[in-house]
């Protein structure tokens, strides 16, 4: 399992990140952030890069799935975050 105390991350993925899980899909994610799903996919990538990790699991015709290490992150990353405004 991936070291999530040690890994290279910034915020605004961790943003994205639970957005996509949130979610449920990249595209999903897109509308809520407003922005390009391009820009949300490439941003998961260079997480589970920077974490040494892959995080989800992408099935286009449905959707994400958290692998252990993404569901770890997950609850993690809603700590960090501050509470997203309805």
């Amino acid at each position: 399992m991936a070291d999530l105390a040690h890994g290279e991350f910034s915020l605004r993925q961790l943003a994205r990140f639970v957005a996509v899980a949130e979610e449920g899909s990249i595209s999903a994610a897109a509308e809520r952030l407003f922005m390009s799903q391009s820009a949300i996919a490439d941003s998961i990538t260079e997480l589970d890069r920077g974490l040494g990790a892959d995080l989800c699991m992408r099935r286009r015709a449905q959707g994400v799935f958290l692998t252990p290490t993404g569901k770890l992150l997950l609850n993690r990353a809603r700590r960090l975050l501050p509470r997203r405004r309805s």
